[in-house]
């Protein structure tokens, strides 16, 4: 039994750790964090794990990784306070960005 737990450990510590890098590279590169950053991931992650079984495999396990990952990455951003998700589900008036905030106030002037 003890054999089989630190299997599973090892297993989820490999997946987790490659996730966790492909993130990484993908934030670092887009030069964002958004919900895109946890898709790309998930598909990466859940394609590299099953590779040896094959391609098809390998693009179930990415579909079904990437799905996993994106409900993960929305429900925690949603959690955390300083993320822009959690603003707009509290205010639905809450402007996300810049532009969107200079076209409300130029609509507003011209009223």
């Amino acid at each position: 039994m003890r054999t089989n737990a630190a299997s599973y450990a090892k297993g989820f510590a490999v997946l987790g750790g490659i996730a966790a890098v492909i993130e990484c590279i993908i934030e670092k590169q887009r030069a964002k964090s958004d919900i895109y950053n946890h898709i790309s991931s998930g598909f990466l992650t859940g394609s590299i794990i099953a590779v040896r079984a094959g391609p098809k495999a390998a693009l179930i396990g990415g579909v079904g990784f990437a799905g996993f990952s994106a409900m993960f990455g929305y429900f925690m951003e949603a959690r955390d306070p300083r993320s822009n998700y959690s603003r707009e589900l509290k205010d639905p008036n809450y402007i996300s960005d810049q532009k969107s905030l200079e076209e409300t106030l130029d609509a507003s002037y011209t009223r």
